[in-house]
């Protein structure tokens, strides 16, 4: 495999964070190879502080310098070592083609660009509409994670299927020298991937929108002036009691059902959901598993003195001390005790809104 042939020009955006620059040489490596016509290819870093822009871009040159630095030393046949000043011979031996691909990076304009955290839908939206006649690959491998959903959130809105990450190695073998995150001598496909986020078996063909009246929880019914927001955790057997029980019975209430990771946002999480739990007439919590994400915003909303509806599986026993003495809905997690649940809950919304 070679060169795809997905547009007149491609454009490489590469989100950074790490300081190393193995992880970038990776990418690069095999952007060079495998997409047509790769032009000026950007790295970008997310600051979240406005007044901290120079100090994140001069980290960008900091880690742009590494890059070349590094591509420098593998064009001898050497390796830098991370921590080290000195190129030091290999424990494997840089094949011919490698050297080809490192000839390609040195040849590349690096361009740099830092987005404030509050603005990054708006200058994402500007790359795509100054992009609109090429190709724009937007690579997550090197993100903090932090960063990472909102980031997928915006461009799969947008309808942008290019997010990529590097993942290796594709074998359980222990590698055999210490060079072991760097691209050359390895084969595409067999001891490592360029994985395309948007093509899973859950996300292909998926757009997220962040328009109100495509969402189900926003039907004609709902009084949008009310919200009841939802802390639980998010696993198969929650997420089936949240659509099976809580979100119906709270929607037949004529009220808006929030849980934050069903939430179109750009804004930063902890945040949010801060500001999901002030704006709701109550908040329902399900405090079965001990879940430090769960106590952390109940906690969040007992101390606002938010009224709070308490699910609890009957196979927990024992409930800490600080909240053994709330009322609680306990129910069973089977057919029977689900249905009995919405009863019970039902009746609590209405004793809670009276």
């Amino acid at each position: 495999m070679r060169s795809n042939q997905i547009g007149n020009q491609t454009r490489l955006y590469i989100f950074a964070t790490s300081h190393g620059p193995d992880v970038y040489i990776n990418v690069l490596g095999h952007c060079v190879e495998y997409f047509n016509n790769l032009v000026d290819p950007v790295l970008v870093g997310i600051e979240q502080d406005r007044g901290k822009v120079r100090d994140k871009r001069r980290l960008l040159n900091q880690i742009k310098n590494q890059i070349f630095e590094q591509v420098d030393c593998l064009l001898q046949g050497k390796y830098r070592k991370k921590d080290s000043q000195q190129c030091e011979e290999p424990t494997k031996i840089i094949e011919d083609h490698a050297f080809e691909t490192y000839g390609k990076i040195e040849r590349l304009d690096l361009q740099l660009k830092v987005i404030v955290y509050e603005d990054m839908e708006k200058d994402i939206t500007t790359i795509l509409d100054e992009s609109k006649s090429n190709t724009c690959i937007f690579d997550v491998s090197g993100i903090l994670n932090r960063h990472l959903i909102d980031l997928y959130h915006i461009l799969r809105s947008k309808g942008v299927k290019e997010i990529f990450s590097f993942e290796l190695p594709l074998t359980n073998q222990p590698l055999s020298y210490d060079d072991r995150d760097l691209i050359h001598n390895r084969t595409y496909n067999e001891t490592y991937k360029y994985i395309c986020h948007a093509d899973s078996m859950f996300t292909k063909n998926q757009i997220i929108t962040n328009d109100i009246k495509n969402r189900s929880i926003s039907d004609n019914n709902i009084d949008q002036g009310i919200q009841a927001f939802v802390i639980m955790q998010y696993t198969k057997v929650y997420n089936q009691l949240y659509d099976e029980v809580i979100e119906p019975t709270v929607k037949m209430e004529r009220i808006h059902c929030i849980r934050a990771d069903r939430e179109f946002t750009t804004g930063l999480v902890t945040t949010k959901i801060a500001q999901y739990i002030e704006k709701s007439a109550f908040i329902i919590a399900d405090i079965t598993p001990d879940n430090p994400n769960v106590f952390y915003e109940l906690g969040y909303a007992h101390a606002i003195n938010k009224p709070v509806i308490l699910l609890s599986n009957l196979k927990r026993k024992k409930v800490p001390f600080d909240i053994n003495n709330y009322d609680k809905l306990t129910y069973e997690n089977n057919s029977n005790g689900r249905q009995e649940l919405k009863g019970k809950l039902k009746e609590c919304i209405k004793k809670v809104l009276s």
